[in-house]
């Protein structure tokens, strides 16, 4: 399908995607990309003075605030910073094919032999304990 096609978006397809990233480099990207940053920071000043209020503004308005409050108050409003970019970075990933991983990992002399396909990961927890039998 092309733009032209009369069953084709208004705008032509992948010009106005967010972008997505499987290299930290790329979620710098991500994060840094101007309407994730407009709602990103919009939901730590939302969320960070609510838990303000809750935390600190009984201090504050006594007159009690000391610099520890202060860096307090700062770390308030950068945890929902922190948890939206988050959600933001979760939901932006893509995973890199297989052959890149590979090739990574062979250019930086990595020689410990294949990678396990997503669906095959062995988790140590998944192993039964010394003298536990399937049940």
């Amino acid at each position: 399908m092309t733009p032209m096609d009369p069953g084709a978006p208004d705008r032509p397809v992948g010009m106005f995607d967010p972008p997505t990233w499987s290299t930290w480099r790329g979620a710098v990207a991500v994060v840094l990309h101007r309407p994730h940053l407009r709602k990103t920071v919009t939901i730590a000043l939302i969320v960070g003075t609510v838990l303000f209020c809750i935390n600190q503004l009984d201090v504050v308005l006594r007159g009690d605030a000391t610099a520890v409050t202060w860096i307090k108050s700062a770390v308030t409003y950068l945890v929902p910073f922190c948890v939206s970019n988050a959600g933001v970075l979760v939901a932006s990933r893509v995973e890199r094919h297989l052959d890149d991983r590979k090739r990574d990992r062979l250019s930086k002399g990595d020689r410990a032999g294949p990678i396990p396909a997503t669906g095959d990961r062995h988790h140590e927890m998944d192993q039964p304990r010394n003298g536990e039998e399937d049940r």
